[in-house]
């Protein structure tokens, strides 16, 4: 702007001198003005588009810069959330301009942690899971051990769970009757040492001496089998071991002892056939040849017996008619 005005008060001094000196001007060659003025003019034609250019590169800086104000003026004019109408004390109410994208990058920058807010939202805490209930296995006893590992030798054979089982429970004797068992299959004379061990310590317990005398009327040890027996001849027996020693007081010929232990057995299950059989085939051998057709009688009225007994029964009465 300075070289415009420097130019046209230049000009107007040109002007004037024209006119206050008008015969030194006639006087001049035609041609001497014609180059003055035209050294002038590209001057100014020059200057004209230079500013012309100057102000098309700075009038969008310019316009950004103006936006940014009246954008931030806007920003500080408007009111809190609930209040966007509400005019100011003066009543001017803020028109609305379009941001530029400089404007629109001042405002992102001023605003980082706002933006950051919003579109990231907090998270809740997560609730306590609710506590549970652990039911921690309740430590086996020895004697239940001993117990578990007996079951499970019974049921998978061996011997080594038994022995493990009497480890943990030496009063645990079906476990020590099933291992004496187990050992006269293979050694007798084993399996009669560890009952005769047991039987000294337990005294009070029948099926130790009455296991022995099984194991040993099955090796062939009839007169070993005979004193085991003996030791239990005037013991009360429960049914089992009464029905046990009838069988073995049998097989052995102590044939008083097997006829008042099978006679004691047809009293307390008096249905059982067989009972009655043992009894009937006792006296027949002792000679009561009487009582024993009447026990062969009752086994046949009792219907338990098989078709082999029956015929048997039947053939002997035949042969006992006259006692009868």
């Amino acid at each position: 702007m300075s070289v415009i005005n420097k130019m046209l008060k230049d000009l107007d001094q040109q002007q004037r001198q024209r006119i206050l000196q008008p015969n030194l001007a006639s006087a001049a060659p035609l041609q001497k003005p014609q180059a003055t003025h035209n050294w002038w003019w590209p001057i100014l034609t020059a200057s004209l588009a230079l500013t012309l250019f100057i102000w098309a590169g700075l009038w969008p800086r310019l316009q950004g810069s103006l936006n940014a104000k009246l954008a931030g003026t806007e920003i500080g004019a408007v009111p809190a959330a609930g209040q966007a109408e509400a005019t100011g004390p003066t009543g001017v109410v803020a028109l609305p301009s379009v941001p530029s994208e400089t404007a629109a990058e001042e405002r992102r920058e001023a605003q980082p942690e706002e933006v950051t807010t919003a579109e990231t939202p907090q998270a809740e805490p997560a609730e306590p899971a609710p506590p549970r209930m652990v039911v921690a296995p309740a430590k086996l006893t020895p004697r239940q051990q001993a117990q578990a590992l007996y079951l499970q030798a019974k049921e998978e054979g061996g011997l080594d769970g038994l022995r493990q089982a009497l480890a943990l429970d030496e009063s645990l004797h079906p476990a020590r009757l099933l291992l004496a068992q187990r050992l006269a299959e293979a050694d007798p004379g084993q399996s009669l040492v560890l009952l005769a061990q047991a039987s000294r310590r337990w005294p009070g317990e029948v099926d130790y001496p009455l296991t022995a005398a099984e194991v040993a009327l099955a090796s062939g040890a009839r007169e070993q089998a005979s004193l085991w027996l003996g030791q239990l001849n005037q013991r009360a027996l429960p049914l089992s071991g009464l029905a046990r020693r009838a069988e073995l007081a049998r097989e052995l010929s102590m044939l008083t002892l097997a006829a008042n232990d099978y006679r004691a057995l047809a009293r307390a299950e008096a249905d059982q056939g067989r009972w009655w059989l043992g009894l009937a085939h006792s006296l027949d051998r002792l000679g009561h040849y009487g009582e024993a057709v009447n026990a062969y009688r009752r086994a046949l009225a009792t219907g338990t017996l098989s078709i082999s007994a029956r015929d048997y029964i039947e053939q002997r009465l035949l042969q006992l008619g006259d006692a009868g």
